[in-house]
């Protein structure tokens, strides 16, 4: 994950977040192996960037998300599935 020093969001490589994403599922439990949270994406992503706090931290929060949903499009076995919440 790179960071675009204008807003700090990250620029995801569909690789490294692929990886990422079956690294998390690994850990999970067998039965709940088929799914990855974007809680836990966001927040493994957000652990190498400084989001900042408040409005301009939500804000990269929201970067990040719509940047994992385009780039898990280009991700062969993968897909987004909006959840209820």
């Amino acid at each position: 994950m790179r960071t675009d020093s204008t807003n700090a969001l990250p620029t995801l490589a569909p690789d490294a977040l692929e990886t990422l994403i079956r690294r998390i599922a690994a850990g999970q439990t067998p039965g709940d192996r088929s799914a990855v949270s974007m809680y836990a994406i966001v927040d493994a992503l957000a652990v190498a960037a400084h989001l900042g706090d408040g409005p301009v931290g939500w804000r990269r929060r929201v970067g990040i998300q719509r940047a994992v949903i385009d780039a898990v499009a280009d991700i062969e076995g993968l897909q987004f599935v909006e959840a209820d919440v």
